[in-house]
């Protein structure tokens, strides 16, 4: 991981600038497929890297086992919202040799988006989204952090059998509104155990040890929170505030505080 200390938002997109530049220079060919660079903001600079599941469990859930949680919870949520999807709970093959997304992935979706912890870690296409979820709630006396994440460079990932792998996925699904709104993009980490079953793993144990310069480049850019104001003013400015990103009532009301509250009196 890399990091840097950014000022203003001008030097916070410059950087973006070269890294999309980065990520352009290593196509190969006119058909290739290039990463996309993911960003995701937090509030707070010191927080790792960690999904909703890890910070409300120490327990390590295998792919199996935590299907098996989303096969409990889908007859609750199904009938008490009336949605359906699209899953299919008859046992997650464990000797597959590729993992490219979770089983049952667009229920999982839509349960981290409203509260349930899974072992997905969101992340956005959009830079201005994720400075906004960095700034929303920060401390002014305090950095807040964004991460800016490209899974690959060229033509794919390596990697040696048994290692912890991160896999980007979607952001193709059938999900909350919220998913899309948010130009919402997942990252899941997973590793064989010694009975060869996929178990789900922090992201850490990738990206604190990744010395790769073409896979799992991640930059953390350190803001200051005592800006908090003027960078919310300015996404205010784009439509991108709590409302126009969370399209709830309660999102309408924390935009209409900060326009009346703060730029009013600013």
């Amino acid at each position: 991981m890399i990091e840097k200390k950014i000022s203003s938002l001008e030097e916070l997109t410059n950087e973006v600038n070269e890294l999309n530049k980065l990520i352009q220079s290593s196509k190969g060919h006119e058909y290739q497929v290039l990463a996309t660079l993911l960003f995701r903001g937090q509030s707070n600079a010191e927080w790792n890297l960690d999904t909703t599941l890890e910070r409300y469990t120490d327990k390590k859930f295998s792919v199996f086992t935590y299907d098996g949680v989303l096969e409990s919870i889908y007859p609750a949520t199904a009938s008490l919202t009336g949605k359906e999807w699209p899953v299919d709970f008859r046992g997650f093959n464990q000797s597959n040799d590729f993992f490219s997304s979770p089983p049952n992935y667009s229920f999982m979706v839509y349960a981290r988006h409203h509260g349930f912890p899974t072992p997905l870690l969101d992340w956005s296409q959009s830079l201005y989204v994720a400075l906004f979820f960095a700034f929303q709630n920060a401390d002014p006396q305090k950095d807040v952090a964004i991460f800016s994440y490209i899974e690959y460079l060229g033509g794919g990932k390596a990697g040696w059998v048994g290692a912890p792998q991160i896999s980007a996925i979607g952001p193709y699904v059938a999900s909350h509104k919220r998913h899309f709104i948010q130009q919402g993009q997942y990252t899941v980490c997973v590793k064989h155990d010694k009975s060869n079953n996929w178990i789900y793993c922090p992201h850490s144990e990738v990206l604190a040890t990744s010395n790769d310069s073409t896979s799992d480049i991640l930059y953390k850019f350190i803001m200051p929170g005592e800006i908090k104001n003027e960078i919310l003013q300015r996404l205010n400015e784009m439509n991108i505030n709590a409302y126009s990103l969370y399209a709830s009532e309660e999102g309408l009301m924390e935009s209409l505080a900060f326009k009346e509250l703060v730029l009013r009196n600013h």
